[in-house]
Formats: structure tokens, sequence, C-alpha cells
């Protein structure tokens, strides 16, 4: 309780905002599609972050996943931004390395087709962790 507790929880899982309930998102099946913020690769903060769709059954390794043209992702959050019906990504980023707390952040929309793998809008931003 010292350190699960409640408001780290709601901090770690990112619930405070979904209303106590993990967001669902997904294009290619009933199940969730599942959505992860890379941070770096072994030389630099330039990994892209992924979206591993459910091919059926639970099944995330079947297709392969989308690469998302973001570099030095710390959060990923999903949400229908533009009221379209589909579920929008918004990504952050802590800047482009140690010592360079400047940098972008991206918002993916969705569409009929899922997400597209370049932002459709980019921020910049200094330091950002969450969204």
């Amino acid at each position: 309780d010292q350190f699960y507790g409640d408001l780290k929880a709601e901090s770690m899982l990112n619930l405070m905002e979904m209303g106590q309930t993990l967001a669902q998102s997904w294009f290619t099946s009933d199940k969730p599609d599942l959505l992860f913020a890379c941070l770096r690769s072994d030389n630099a903060f330039d990994a892209s972050s992924l979206a591993f769709m459910d091919s059926g059954w639970l099944d995330y390794n079947m297709l392969p996943p989308l690469v998302m043209n973001t570099k030095g992702a710390t959060a990923v959050d999903a949400y229908d931004i533009n009221d379209d019906g589909y579920q929008d990504l918004a990504f952050s980023s802590a800047g482009a390395g140690p010592g360079s707390p400047d940098g972008e952040s991206w918002v993916f929309l969705g569409s009929p087709a899922g997400w597209y793998g370049v932002p459709h809008h980019t921020f910049t931003t200094t330091a950002a962790t969450d969204i």
C-alpha cells in the first residue's frame, strides 16, 4: 500500500483520466491493440513506437507491428480527440536525449483503416513525460 496505493497505481496505469478503466482501442478485431511508447535504442533516443494488432484470439505476433514515427517517446494515450468515432493516439517525448529536454510530441489520428505511421500533428515540447 505504501508504494502501490490508489494514487500511485492510477499514475502508473494512467487511469485517472480514463475513469478507472484502461482505454480500449482497436481496428483489426474486437480485441484491443497494444501500444508501446519506445524511448531509446542501444545508441540514442531514436526508437520508434510500436502498435501491435490482434490477428485473432489475442495473437499479437502474427501481424507485423505498425511502426509509429516517434523518436524517444515516453508515454502514449488513446482517445477520440476529433470526435470522429476512431481512437487517436497522442505520444509525448522527454526530449532529444540526455541534457536536451527540447523535443517533439505527436498526434496520430485514427481512421477506418487504422493509424498511419506518420503523425498528423507535431508539437514542440520540453521534457514531456506524460499525456
